[in-house]
């Protein structure tokens, strides 16, 4: 019973160690500019974020014809009386 356990407890250590050793191996290679291809230190650049989009960075053509749809949409619902 007590070889088991040593067993074990031998055999967790290696798994840790091996994971502790793979992990500081890639952050290790994150900071490294000199073997990345692109130039950004292995770091990914962000893409959008999917909660919150970016708004357009120019406005398209349909765009000012949906604000002023909108705005007429807008007041109507304001305006128009409640029925129950």
């Amino acid at each position: 019973m007590m070889a088991m356990l040593v067993l074990g407890a031998m055999l967790g250590f290696v798994l840790d160690a091996t994971w502790l050793t793979l992990a500081v191996d890639r952050v290790s290679k994150l900071g490294r500019d000199s073997e990345d291809e692109d130039g950004d230190g292995g770091w990914e650049k962000p893409g959008p974020d999917p909660v919150r989009p970016r708004p357009p960075s120019e406005n398209p053509d349909w765009w000012p014809v949906f604000e002023r749809d909108f705005r007429v949409y807008d007041d109507a619902r304001e305006h128009a009386p409640l029925s129950r």
